[in-house]
């Protein structure tokens, strides 16, 4: 019995154990998804479809070479509980695109023992691709692979592709491709005609696919009318010759290279290419003005357990600015994959710029508004508001706040951990993190640090707080 994580939804034990290694709902039944091929040569990729017991499905994309037998796990589209879906591409990189990763599946999975799974050994066509037109001003091409087109009386089945001239990326993963296949419904009867499903390709792998099974009949767009036409006049579509077979050509990238922040060292200087405006520079200068603003330490580091008996932990950095902000990278491992976060802020509790992990760009804080000082008063009450947008992304924009208030008093701060040095004194707050919903978020303000950092949250009118440990500190 094949099991999957409650975290993620996808520790299929089908994938080597070594990776996900914690089983939760049921694996009923593996299925080969033969609509979803697409052949390269010796190389061939598919999508075997992961029933799972509570009537969910997960779809896995391998690609297999068959003359090699190396297989490479492309990504993974799964389904969350309420229905909610989510991309990981080389198994563990959540809603943004890796290059996929060399793949053995254990022994004794069906992708190992059932023949009806081994994809080299299933009559897979190989594809005959031929240009319906010669090369348009950017010198993309279109093309039809003819040995997997076909015709049923009026309705033809089409397999159609761009063969594009440069590589490109997905606007949503970013996801290269440099070749895109559509398959097509076509009605010759009313010249209109549908879109079921479609493959970006870079090189030999499937980058990324969607499906639309039920679109409805449209009229055929214009650059494909004259081509259609020619081809519903035919009674074999294998007969098209077209412009001549397919040319391969070498290929350069239309767009810039991805620039993502090495999380693993909270390096700055990929956040640094997305500059905040000078209304909001102006806040942090207003805020650390004076000799006692800024942080007193250079570095900052602890692992913080939460309540509860899974020992569930984050680890987190906290790294002075020149500006005296802060750059904070929260690590967090679920069920053996890492998500990093990175916040640019003031104090570690006001957000000016956040990227994480599982984004290809980050939210860059447009105006902020807030009252927060380096030397909070008992009893007085602190906010913050931040609009924030995604540069990359037209209208893309989240507003996210908190409302604090100091409490009346003062504690030992080796109370929280023995490295902790001087006093600090609890700051309970509200957020509202960008979705409308309120949360309750409590902070420690260390005195000797002249930082806040999150000590737990408050459910049900308890405190819940976290321990620290691993504590270090570089003045």
């Amino acid at each position: 019995m094949m099991r999957l994580t409650p975290a993620c939804c996808m520790a299929l034990t089908l994938l080597p154990a070594s990776v996900y290694a914690v089983p939760a709902n049921s694996v009923t039944d593996i299925l080969w998804d033969k609509d979803n091929t697409v052949r390269v040569g010796e190389s061939i990729n598919t999508v075997y479809r992961i029933a799972m017991a509570d009537g969910s499905s997960n779809h896995l994309w391998l690609n297999v070479d068959c003359a090699t037998q190396a297989k490479t796990l492309l990504y993974m589209n799964l389904q969350l509980p309420g229905g909610k879906k989510i991309r990981a591409y080389g198994g563990n990189s959540f809603a943004r695109y890796i290059p996929g990763v060399p793949f053995e599946p254990d022994a004794d999975s069906p992708l190992s023992t059932d023949p009806v799974l081994d994809i080299c050994q299933q009559k897979v066509p190989q594809t005959r691709w031929v240009a319906l037109s010669g090369t348009d001003k950017a010198g993309d091409q279109p093309l039809i692979d003819v040995n997997n087109s076909h015709r049923e009386g009026n309705i033809l089945t089409l397999r159609l592709a761009t063969d594009y001239a440069q590589i490109h990326r997905e606007d949503k993963y970013a996801a290269p491709y440099d070749f895109k296949i559509s398959q097509m419904q076509v009605n010759c009867s009313r010249r209109q005609a549908r879109v079921e499903r479609t493959f970006s390709l870079n090189n030999q792998f499937v980058t990324d696919d969607s499906a639309t099974p039920d679109t409805a009949f449209t009229p055929l767009p214009s650059p494909l009318a004259a081509s259609v036409q020619t081809l519903c006049s035919l009674e074999n579509i294998g007969q098209f010759t077209g412009s001549g077979p397919r040319v391969e050509r070498q290929k350069t990238a239309a767009d810039a290279p991805l620039v993502i922040p090495d999380f693993e060292n909270n390096d700055p200087s990929a956040l640094a290419h997305f500059p905040l405006p000078a209304a909001v520079n102006g806040v942090i200068q207003q805020a650390l003005k004076g000799e006692n603003a800024a942080p007193t330490f250079s570095r900052l580091t602890f692992t913080q357990v939460w309540p509860g008996n899974d020992d569930s932990h984050a680890v987190t950095r906290i790294d002075r600015l020149p500006d005296g902000s802060t750059l904070t990278l929260d690590t967090l491992m679920l069920k053996g994959v890492t998500f990093y976060s990175q916040y640019q802020r003031l104090f570690n509790i006001v957000n000016l710029k956040e990227w994480d992990s599982m984004q290809n760009s980050p939210l860059i804080g447009q105006s902020v508004e807030t009252n927060f000082s380096a030397a909070p008063v008992v009893g007085q009450q602190y906010r913050w508001k931040t609009v924030l947008k995604n540069e990359k992304e037209t209208g893309n924009t989240k507003t996210k706040s908190q409302a604090c208030l100091v409490e009346r008093q003062w504690h030992d701060a080796s109370m929280l951990n023995e490295k902790f040095p001087g006093r600090y004194i609890e700051v309970s707050c509200t957020d509202d993190r960008g979705d409308g919903r309120a949360m309750s978020s409590d902070y420690a303000w260390l005195e000797n640090l002249r930082i806040f950092i999150r000590i737990g949250y408050q459910e049900e009118g308890q405190k819940k707080r976290f321990t620290f440990k691993d504590v270090a500190i570089i003045r």
